[in-house]
């Protein structure tokens, strides 16, 4: 930073300038959301920020919301209809902060089947518990329909990236057993690591944990919530006992490299009351710009048949049907397509062939798995590149190339990127 004429009212006038700054106006992150459950016609539900399906919409506000866990503030909401309420009726659309209203909203009525709010913005604090969810509220018996919708995140701390989830009203296990869920997304709890875990298709640090119940355990009861690395317990972890709610760690932290697993693992301790959880997690990718969108499942490929996924969820099927399958994208980059399955595909030349769509159109991420070769659960595309625009709805294909003889199951990620903005008044001339 260079000042020049060095005049002490200058300098202070600056310094506070630049000290209030409440956020960086460097780093963005989009996420991207949609679901194949119909919306319904006649009362309010609500759904998660990330990684919604498989959950369905529901009337239970705090079952489909997430922790932040870094400060920040969302913007920038975008929704797209499968199809138009219809003549004088509406669904309102908005982003919810600690159960209530954030102000950001927006409306689809009559023949549209499109709304934004790049107005509004909404501030979030982990200082304030606050909950960040979703809400639809029709008006006048709207047609039917499915929703696609993204929201941009911006965080105080330059360069933090968030991973969202919960086990959308389902109960963790009370009996001392292990049990693992997704860090990028609402889902069930898991028996097994590989369904939920959130592959990195890029390298950082993972960081500040913050998890809370909707009730407590009990007097002498706890669940440990630990985050995983490539199926091992990381120093990351935090403890909710007794009549505690919430917990978070917020010393610890490990790093990540491209192709790293991540997950999280909850262990109940005595005999805890049954709760259901929510989740956040910061990652800080080592490259400014760079976020994670993830997708896990625990439904095995279809080794005769194409099949979609969404753009990013957790613990989702596969379906034959690529329109019940989509996200709403922003304006981005997609960088590096990267996959990991459970088992190799079975036979030399069968392979598995992971293509990301953006409207229903091939983009050039593309990578197969291929049968009978070393390394033959992994593929990644790191050499090209897909421009998204607003509105855009993405998506995934798994198509094959001979026949597999296995139907191993699948964890993919791909690198989103925007291009950091200069800090304002990072450079002033004085003269």
């Amino acid at each position: 930073m260079w000042i020049r004429n060095h005049s002490a009212s200058y300098i202070v006038a600056f310094l506070l300038f630049f000290f209030s700054l409440p956020f960086s106006e460097a780093s963005e992150q989009v996420i991207i959301n949609g679901t194949d459950d119909d919306l319904s016609n006649s009362a309010t539900e609500f759904g998660s920020i990330m990684g919604m399906p498989p959950t369905t919409w529901g009337t239970n506000e705090r079952q489909r919301a997430g922790v932040i866990p870094t400060d920040g503030r969302f913007y920038n909401l975008r929704v797209k209809l499968t199809g138009a309420p219809g003549a004088g009726t509406s669904y309102a659309f908005s982003v919810r902060k600690g159960l209530a209203e954030s102000g950001i909203t927006c409306t689809i009525a009559d023949a549209a089947t499109t709304c934004e709010d790049v107005t509004n913005k909404a501030t979030f604090l982990t200082s304030a518990d606050d909950f960040v969810g979703f809400r639809v509220v029709p008006s006048g018996t709207p047609a039917v329909a499915d929703a696609r919708w993204s929201v941009m995140f911006q965080p105080a701390t330059r360069g933090n990236t968030i991973l969202m989830g919960g086990t959308a009203g389902n109960n963790l296990a009370t009996d001392g057993s292990t049990e693992f869920l997704p860090l990028h997304g609402q889902a069930p709890t898991d028996t097994t690591e590989f369904d939920v875990e959130t592959l990195s298709p890029l390298a950082g640090t993972v960081k500040n944990l913050f998890i809370r119940i909707n009730s407590t355990p009990g007097a002498g009861n706890s669940y440990v919530f630990t985050v995983r690395k490539n199926s091992t317990n990381q120093s990351l972890t935090c403890t909710i006992a007794d009549t505690d709610l919430t917990c978070n760690d917020t010393s610890n932290s490990f790093t990540i490299a491209a192709a790293d697993a991540i997950a999280l693992q909850v262990v109940s301790v005595s005999t805890p009351t049954a709760r259901f959880a929510a989740w956040g997690v910061v990652v800080k990718p080592d490259t400014e710009g760079e976020f994670i969108m993830a997708l896990s499942s625990d439904d095995a490929l279809n080794n005769a048949a194409t099949e979609y996924g969404w753009g990013s969820a957790a613990d989702f099927n596969w379906s034959a049907t690529e329109t019940d399958r989509e996200s709403m994208g922003q304006v981005m980059t997609l960088q590096r397509l990267q996959v990991e399955l459970s088992e190799d595909p079975g036979g030399v030349g069968n392979r598995y062939r992971f293509t990301v769509r953006n409207n229903a159109g091939n983009t050039s991420l593309q990578c197969d798995v291929n049968g009978g070769l070393p390394g033959s659960d992994f593929c990644n595309d790191t050499g090209t590149t897909d421009a998204v625009a607003a509105f855009d709805v993405l998506g995934l294909e798994v198509s094959l190339v001979g026949t597999p003889t296995a139907t191993p199951k699948a964890h993919i990620s791909v690198k989103g990127f925007i291009t950091p903005k200069p800090i304002a008044g990072a450079v002033m001339n004085v003269d």
